[in-house]
């Protein structure tokens, strides 16, 4: 069961991509996002609070049916997540040791969440 999601990005995410996936996610999940770390050559990575646990089937479910996701997947895809990335998301500290999970998302291109 899930308190915390860190969402892994591959690049290239625009800015204003990320702000409306970022507004998807709040509102489809009912969450806040916390930060979002990174760049738009080597990814992002966002970190939401759930308002209430949630189960990983539950949060792959609900990310994956999102308008603009093609995957979502408990590992990181093959290269196309630079190690600097997953360290970083690795450094992030945890709100009062929330379980935490880390989810990758493939994004479609060209995808607007305007």
């Amino acid at each position: 069961m899930l308190e915390e999601l860190q969402l892994v990005l591959p690049p290239p995410v625009e800015a204003s991509q990320l702000m409306g996936l970022a507004s998807q996610i709040e509102e489809a999940l009912q969450s806040r996002v916390l930060q979002m770390v990174g760049t738009w050559q080597e990814g992002t990575v966002m970190t939401i609070i759930l308002p209430e646990v949630k189960s990983l089937a539950c949060m792959l479910h609900l990310l994956g049916n999102l308008p603009g996701i093609e995957a979502t997947a408990e590992h990181p895809p093959t290269d196309a997540v630079s190690r600097q990335l997953l360290q970083r998301a690795e450094a992030i500290p945890r709100l009062n040791n929330r379980i935490r999970k880390t989810i990758f998302l493939s994004v479609e291109k060209n995808w607007s969440w305007e």
